[in-house]
């Protein structure tokens, strides 16, 4: 408690000097939003206000929270040096899962089976069928950050990196290049269906129809 309340003074007296660097909600009023330095908020009104949970990590060098991930009553967050922790409750409790690769994580995602995918430095990937007991390395990426996943269908993944390329991974087999325009550095992704999606970068929000694609 103590430590906590020397952090808490120390970011105030800071100030809002630190990133925000992902957000989720659970429904229309719960959800969360991860940052720099081990910020955790959690908001129960819609983002009116937020409260700060930082506590219920186990980080202690406070290491960065880069991404969330949010399905049902399970809870995903990545982030530096291979730090990530689930939850089983709604984000009411944490635990601190072992890694499959020592490296900055930038991008986790829950697929509809309940299959688990992380994404982070030098195209490392690795997808999980257990919730994070286990883990797979996902083959034929480039050695370019992975910043962006997203559930694709058939249970497949969605995959970005830093070039601004798109792959998708299915299970137990190497991701394959999704061919479509050149774009910019990405690091978000909206699947609006096996034909459609909107890629999201420097270039601001891109939509691509993929009915040319075969995919």
């Amino acid at each position: 408690a103590e430590r906590a309340l020397v952090d808490a003074r120390r970011l105030v007296d800071d100030g809002a000097d630190k990133p925000l660097l992902d957000v989720r909600f659970i429904d229309a009023r719960r959800g969360w939003v991860v940052g720099a330095y081990n910020l955790f908020f959690e908001t129960t009104d819609g983002g009116a206000t937020w409260r700060s949970v930082s506590a219920r990590l186990e980080n202690p060098r406070a290491l960065h929270l880069n991404a969330l991930a949010v399905r049902g009553q399970t809870v995903f967050i990545a982030g530096e040096q291979g730090v990530l922790y689930r939850s089983l409750d709604a984000g009411q409790s944490f635990e601190s899962l072992a890694s499959p690769y020592k490296g900055s994580w930038f991008s986790v995602a829950l697929g509809d089976t309940g299959a688990v995918t992380v994404g982070g430095l030098r195209g490392n990937a690795f997808r999980s069928a257990d919730g994070g007991a286990s883990w797979s390395a996902i083959e034929g990426l480039p050695p370019v950050s992975i910043v962006a996943a997203s559930p694709w269908v058939d249970g497949g993944m969605l995959l970005s990196n830093q070039a601004g390329q798109l792959f998708i991974a299915q299970a137990n087999a190497p991701a394959q290049p999704l061919r479509v325009v050149p774009m910019p550095p990405l690091n978000g992704l909206l699947v609006l269906g096996r034909q459609a999606l909107v890629a999201l970068g420097f270039g601001g929000a891109i939509s691509l129809d993929l009915s040319g694609t075969g995919k």
